[in-house]
């Protein structure tokens, strides 16, 4: 079993969280998870998290979420996690981001790539 990380970001954790459980009560989590509706609200603030990896997986999956989506948060990375192999693919792959911030993301790359290949041609002659 995975522990919980000391580097974890508890409060992007707390808002990804409240993202995914919009207009749902805590005790969609509290009640299969075993634990008090205050206790999901903690992790709303970013005053706690869950420490281990599977309960973190189970959030995930009982919120419907991609592999990833909470538990990279707190430095764990699930198995069925999608692996990349360019930067490209990472943020396609990223399901923190939304298509708005996942084109300006993309557009900002290419674009540096293509800087640097131009000043690399410019530096060359």
């Amino acid at each position: 079993m995975l522990t919980f990380m000391a580097e974890a970001d508890r409060s992007g954790f707390g808002a990804a969280l409240q993202r995914a459980m919009a207009g749902r009560p805590r005790e969609h989590l509290a009640e299969p998870l075993g634990i008090t509706p205050q206790a999901v609200s903690k992790w709303y603030t970013g005053d706690s998290a869950p420490r281990e990896a599977d309960r973190v997986f189970l959030i995930e999956e009982l919120l419907e979420l991609p592999a990833g989506t909470l538990s990279r948060f707190l430095g764990y990375l699930p198995v069925e996690a999608v692996t990349t192999t360019t930067v490209t693919q990472a943020i396609e792959a990223d399901p923190a981001l939304d298509d708005r911030d996942r084109r300006v993301l993309l557009a900002t790359y290419r674009e540096m790539v293509e800087g640097h290949r131009t000043n690399g041609r410019a530096n060359r002659r």
